[in-house]
């Protein structure tokens, strides 16, 4: 039984896409960090590389979560929307980053 004094979050086909990318996006820069092959976005495998490309993705993952949030046409529950779009996709960047972490301690 919902409370009317919660926010109550719907569009949830909208945030788990957006996760899903966010996961596809991750798995991308891990992978492609640990085959040796450049991530294009700054082209090399030290600190500043790597977590510049997450960085990046995150960055897009963030407008991405604005705009998707938007197109659902829903005013009610718009910010808390996005703040749990946003945080599942920080928390998949954040295990990825977590992933190449020991690789980079080399």
């Amino acid at each position: 039984m919902e409370r009317a004094d919660q926010p109550q979050i719907d569009g949830w086909g909208a945030i788990v896409a957006v996760w899903i990318l966010a996961v596809a996006l991750g798995a991308w820069v891990v992978l492609a960090h640990y085959s040796g092959v450049d991530v294009p976005t700054y082209g090399t495998h030290d600190w500043f590389g790597v977590f510049g490309a997450l960085g990046a993705c995150f960055g897009g993952l963030v407008v991405i979560a604005l705009v998707v949030q938007l197109a659902t046409k829903r005013a009610a529950g718009y910010v808390a929307r996005v703040s749990v779009t946003v945080a599942g996709s920080a928390i998949v960047l954040a295990i990825c980053a977590a992933a190449l972490t020991p690789l980079l301690a080399r």
